[in-house]
């Protein structure tokens, strides 16, 4: 027994992993879903979505921790009535000491969904904002950096109505290189 165990974990043995901390965060009595987390020099950065009881409640939450997992600040990010959803691993460094979150927004006035590019900086403040798309439903599910920008992946309704892959290439300032859909 003991000569297969060693075969299955290894020869060092039974490898341990420490818990740092193990806490519940809440954000305004609705119910959050934690969707990525960023290992900071110092602590860390923690997106998160809510759900609320109206479809408009859906936003995109971040929180810096420090080592101890205590919450240092909180932001909200589209308060407004914009509808926001994030999906993980959608939260991204890039390179030069800021991050990006990528999603999906909705805006009550129109129909339709856009997908989005947020950069912010460590201390959560939004750099620019973009958004990609056509006329109909457009969202992002995936984000890579590369050495010169992102990728994104994602789901278009744009050109077919029964949908396609969505690839975005952007610049490091996430303007568009290239877009791409594929399937209908």
């Amino acid at each position: 027994l003991l000569v297969w165990m060693m075969l299955i974990t290894g020869e060092t043995g039974l490898l341990c992993q420490t818990t740092l901390f193990n806490k519940s965060y809440d954000y305004q009595m609705q119910l959050e879903t934690g969707v990525a987390v960023a290992e900071l020099k110092q602590g860390y950065l923690f997106a998160l979505k809510t759900t609320g009881p109206t479809y408009e409640q859906n936003r995109i939450i971040l929180s810096r921790l420090n080592d101890s997992g205590d919450t240092t600040w909180t932001k909200a990010f589209f308060t407004d009535s914009t509808v926001a959803f994030i999906t993980p691993p959608m939260l991204e460094e890039t390179g030069d000491g800021n991050y990006v979150i990528g999603g999906v927004l909705r805006r009550p006035q129109d129909e339709t969904e856009d997908g989005m590019l947020m950069k912010i900086n460590p201390d959560g403040d939004v750099l620019w904002i973009k958004t990609y798309g056509g006329t109909n439903l457009d969202g992002f599910r995936s984000i890579k950096k590369t050495p010169d920008g992102f990728i994104l992946g994602g789901y278009s309704l744009s050109n077919s109505p029964q949908g396609d892959f969505y690839l975005v290439k952007t610049d490091s300032e996430g303007e568009v290189e290239w877009e791409s859909h594929i399937g209908g």
